[in-house]
């Protein structure tokens, strides 16, 4: 795919639409046996086109692949997948910006009688090649539970919880969340009633005040 937006491009439907920006994209999938699925994905952007004076000429670059396999209930399925991404400033811009994220992402899901699961952990590095104070080490182990204990009752239920750790000056954020959902439908298409409630809590450490950060919230909802 190729796409490229004018500097005084403007959207209607799409206000926030990015301006002066080209897109290339590269996509490809492979299954074999019918079971083993394979793909790759390379996207390009580049910004400021039309060489404004004075505004930084940028890039970035995704490269990704994954890989899963497409068994059959009960058998879980496995996942693997892994991105580079990279943003950078052309030319005696290139200190503004230059950094480089890099992520492993492994999941499992399946079904099992009425329950319905999915687990998930990503872990990325994150390097800021002008300012090492902004490099990231992050991991995150998401899961996942639905089941249908009876025609028409749902119950779901989410876990999150994610670790930031700032390399240079060895400090670590830390963000948990729990979120769960009753959904019931009382006359199928007609009338449905849902629940719906979340946790989340937030520390981190950072002796700048502007960025410390310890506390926690809720919400919950009825419909």
């Amino acid at each position: 795919a190729y796409q490229l937006t004018g500097a005084d491009f403007y959207s209607f439907g799409s206000p926030g639409a990015t301006k002066d920006r080209k897109l290339t994209e590269v996509a490809s999938s492979l299954t074999l046996f019918t079971v083993m699925n394979f793909g790759a994905n390379y996207t390009n952007y580049t910004d400021n086109v039309s060489n404004k004076p004075g505004v930084a000429t940028t890039q970035q670059n995704v490269y990704s692949g994954t890989f899963s396999l497409l068994l059959s209930n009960p058998l879980p399925r496995p996942s693997i997948g892994y991105s580079v991404n990279e943003a950078f400033a052309l030319g005696d811009d290139r200190g503004a910006l230059d950094n480089l994220n890099k992520t492993v992402l492994l999941g499992l899901n399946g079904r099992v009688s009425v329950l319905n699961y999915s687990i998930s952990m990503q872990q990325s590095d994150f390097r800021d090649k002008n300012k090492e104070d902004n490099d990231l080490k992050n991991n995150t182990l998401g899961t996942n539970l639905s089941f249908e204990p009876v025609r028409g009752l749902f119950f779901n239920l989410g876990v999150s919880i994610t670790r930031t750790e700032n390399i240079r000056k060895n400090m670590t954020a830390e963000t948990n969340s729990l979120s769960g959902a009753i959904n019931w439908q009382i006359i199928p298409d007609k009338l449905t009633s849902q629940i719906w409630s979340s946790y989340t809590s937030m520390l981190n450490p950072d002796p700048d005040p502007a960025r410390k950060v310890n506390k926690s919230d809720s919400n919950s909802t009825i419909e």
